[in-house]
């Protein structure tokens, strides 16, 4: 299980789904609040946890595994990963990321990341 659900198209389609509702008079409110809102809510929380533990490490390293919003794929947008990262990266942590797919690091998202080749 990971720190929530990410990638191009789920946001994108909930967010239609939901509009697309408002429009016709009806309310997604159990989509929106139970299902983008608590994805939002899980995110936040696995970042500020880790950013709560490491914020006084002396070691700035840090190292994630997986950077991709699904395996198999090196398709990183709106990844959970993109969501742990930032974050640390703010806190002035060097972030090195390991992804059997993901081999560049040129996502605009991803900016201060290093991929590495091997975990």
């Amino acid at each position: 299980m990971g720190p929530g659900w990410g990638g191009s198209c789920l946001p994108r389609d909930a967010a239609s789904l939901i509009m697309m509702g408002r429009v016709n008079g009806f309310n997604f409110s159990v989509w929106r609040l139970q299902g983008v809102n608590a994805n939002d809510a899980k995110l936040n929380h696995v970042a500020h946890a880790i950013v709560s533990i490491l914020q006084e490490s002396q070691d700035r390293n840090v190292a994630l595994w997986g950077l991709a919003f699904e395996s198999g794929t090196d398709d990183r947008r709106h990844s959970p990963a993109n969501h742990v990262a930032r974050p640390l990266l703010d806190l002035g942590m060097r972030v090195k990321a390991y992804d059997p797919i993901v081999v560049s690091g040129d996502a605009d998202d991803l900016d201060g990341i290093e991929i590495v080749r091997d975990a």
